[in-house]
């Protein structure tokens, strides 16, 4: 359970470009252009299509560093919006 718990903490340090300390410049407010979704403590069942952004994989792949660079960001789609269909054995960063 310990091992889970730093594994999902250091990959959101990661996403968020947290290391503990603070920055001496704020990063800009991030642009969301898709509904929030707000998780409830006995609701056990979301629809997520109005909230989820995605970005296709590259043939070599992305890393997370990357993937969290305001250049990239910048290219996440709404689902809602995404006109191409989803391929088998593609990789989508959400």
């Amino acid at each position: 359970m310990k091992r889970c718990l730093f594994l999902v903490g250091s990959i959101l340090m990661l996403l968020t470009g947290s290391s503990g300390r603070e920055s001496s410049k704020p990063d800009a407010p991030p642009q969301i252009s898709s509904k929030v979704c707000v998780l409830k403590n006995k609701q056990t069942d979301y629809r997520l299509e109005q909230s989820v952004q995605i970005l296709k994989d590259t043939l070599p792949g992305y890393s997370i560093q990357q993937i969290t660079t305001p250049a990239l960001q910048d290219n996440f789609i709404p689902l809602l919006e995404y006109d191409a269909p989803l391929e088998n054995y593609q990789k989508y960063w959400s």
